[in-house]
């Protein structure tokens, strides 16, 4: 296993930032990608993801493409939203291609759901909620048959455990892979959702 990518949306000024160090700056037609200055979890930059028209082309992101990176996958991230969305939406995934192998999805009542393709693997009990800075650690095997899950969530320095799956199939496509991932919003139509992520 080695680092990837590391990254911080802190230093940014400006989208030109973020389109020299992503291959993919992706917004739908009813939706904004911007660095948003002081609403970072220091109080300094965030990349900020809104849907200003509530649509169903609301999807925004920023996607990275890596070398192919064997099985596991690892990622810590912060994610702060302004409302829980009207309609179930994705929050961060992982790639093989073009296939999404892998995906976090965010439900109207505040849980986390784990996703391959369609399929629910499982979804918390635990919850999050408006306004408030959440930092993720997610650890995903994509394998056909022996996938594993886990994800911690930590409020305020003080983690709370989502999601630990077993046994799942976390392979949407033919190759026990990923080669990017994908940051930001994917889908949802709530009129005038954001998140800020650092």
């Amino acid at each position: 296993m080695a680092l990837r990518h590391t990254d911080s949306f802190d230093d940014r000024t400006s989208n030109a930032n973020v389109q020299r160090d992503y291959d993919v700056v992706f917004q739908g037609a009813s939706s904004t990608v911007t660095i948003s200055a002081g609403n970072g979890r220091n109080g300094t930059a965030a990349l900020k993801l809104a849907t200003t028209l509530g649509s169903t082309l609301s999807a925004g992101y920023v996607q990275r493409r890596v070398p192919a990176s064997g099985q596991t996958y690892i990622a810590h991230f912060s994610w702060k939203t302004n409302v829980l969305p009207t309609a179930a939406y994705g929050i961060h995934s992982i790639m093989d291609g073009g296939t999404i192998q892998f995906w976090l999805r965010l439900n109207t009542d505040g849980t986390i759901s784990a996703m391959s393709g369609t399929t629910v693997l499982g979804s918390s009990t635990a919850t999050i909620a408006t306004s408030t800075e959440y930092y993720f650690s997610l650890k995903v095997v994509v394998d056909t048959t022996t996938g594993t899950v886990d994800l911690d969530v930590y409020n305020a320095g003080t983690p709370t455990t989502f999601l630990t799956l077993t046994g799942q199939n976390t392979c949407a496509s033919a190759v026990e892979q990923w080669t990017s991932f994908r940051h930001g919003w994917n889908s949802g139509n709530t009129a005038g959702q954001t998140a800020n992520t650092t």
